[in-house]
């Protein structure tokens, strides 16, 4: 008998386990749909469904408290009748209008997305239209740096510092490049190399076009030359020398150290004594015969160079001295070689005689009135 009583007891425990795990169910699918339909409302008009559906919630989990499992000890001794489960009547979903006021959204928001996308599309179109005229103006300045004449520095110098461009004091060594913009007279409007931005102005004086340029650097036969030969009138003399002879690149000019107390340069004022500028005599070999000439140049007041003399000097030996006694001129050398002399009559009807005017017109391609401050390093170039 005991056997049959615990039976339905058994029986009851179990479905209202299963009862149990049908509420737990429900609950869940219920959290489910209240997280979906929180994800699907951004709204204020959803806060009503989310309210509906919280009250929903509240009143399973108020019937899954009041749906316990009975403690053993609490069941009576007698059987007693097992009540039918309660069914819970399917909660029935409450339309709501998310779908509406979605789509109400999307079309408060598409004016705004258009308008977002024409704004990309013009400053996509404003950043290529920049970067095409930005090439086009490179384009065109390199194709400007290409057809401007290009000149070149005779001689080491120094851009001083002048106005808001030019800050600092600039050195220009021999052979800076130099842009031609505007030729003039006595000052150039160049720019400096590859700074097309910063213009200045040079002493035409001071300054060779390419072919003349090249031809002064084939002169050099070392880099001592170069540094003993050091002033724009010593160079632009051997200059207009060497291209009225039509001289052959074989001429060249060779030195030896300064601390020799003789070389194959030699200042001093010779032709007349009371001169500014000291005159300048030189040596030049051809390197192929061994061949070697000596020269004398004297300078007027704007340091436009006049060939004094042209002789034959001996195959070595370097000048010690340079003499004029009466328009006689004779050159001393360190070797013992026995003085060369130029009578006065001769050197006035040398062949090799040049003037200053004709030479000057072809160096500088016009007749180049340089002004008084040339003569003065300080005052050879000026900026604005």
């Amino acid at each position: 008998m005991s056997n049959n009583t615990e039976m339905p007891k058994l029986s009851e425990r179990e479905q209202l386990l299963r009862q149990l795990d049908e509420t737990e169910a429900q609950i869940a699918r219920l959290t489910e749909e209240l997280a979906r339909r929180r994800q699907a409302t951004k709204t204020a008009d959803a806060a009503p469904v989310t309210e509906t559906v919280d009250n929903e919630l509240s009143a399973v989990e108020t019937t899954q408290k009041s749906v316990t499992t009975p403690a053993p000890e609490e069941i009576a001794p007698e059987a007693t009748p097992v009540a039918e489960p309660e069914e819970f009547a399917p909660i029935e979903e409450t339309p709501t209008e998310v779908t509406d006021d979605s789509a109400e959204t999307s079309d408060a928001e598409q004016p705004r997305r258009r308008k977002s996308a024409w704004v990309t599309i013009v400053c996509l179109i404003a950043v290529l239209a920049l970067m095409c005229g930005a090439a086009y103006l490179a384009y065109r300045q390199y194709i400007y740096m290409k057809s401007v004449p290009h000149y070149y520095t005779l001689t080491d110098t120094t851009l001083p510092p002048s106005g808001l461009l030019h800050r600092q004091a600039t050195p220009l060594p021999y052979g800076s490049e130099l842009l031609m913009h505007e030729y003039g007279d006595t000052w150039t409007k160049v720019t400096i190399g590859k700074k097309w931005y910063l213009p200045c102005y040079v002493s035409t004086a001071m300054i060779l076009d390419s072919g003349d340029f090249r031809r002064l650097d084939s002169i050099w036969g070392d880099d001592l030359s170069k540094s003993i030969i050091t002033t724009a009138r010593c160079r632009r003399a051997l200059l207009n020398y060497f291209k009225e002879n039509d001289l052959s690149t074989d001429w060249k000019v060779y030195s030896r150290d300064t601390a020799e107390t003789t070389n194959t340069t030699f200042f001093q004022r010779v032709v007349t004594p009371d001169s500014k500028l000291l005159d300048f005599a030189v040596i030049i070999e051809n390197k192929k015969d061994t061949a070697r000439r000596c020269l004398l140049f004297s300078f007027d007041t704007k340091e436009h160079p006049c060939l004094v003399f042209d002789m034959p000097a001996p195959q070595d030996g370097y000048i010690r001295l340079v003499t004029n006694q009466g328009g006689a001129y004779t050159v001393l050398y360190d070797n013992d070689t026995a003085p060369a002399t130029l009578p006065a009559d001769t050197s006035a009807t040398s062949p090799a005689t040049s003037t200053v005017g004709s030479v000057e017109v072809d160096v500088l391609r016009q007749n180049v009135k340089q002004d008084a401050r040339s003569s003065n390093p300080e005052f050879q170039y000026i900026t604005f």
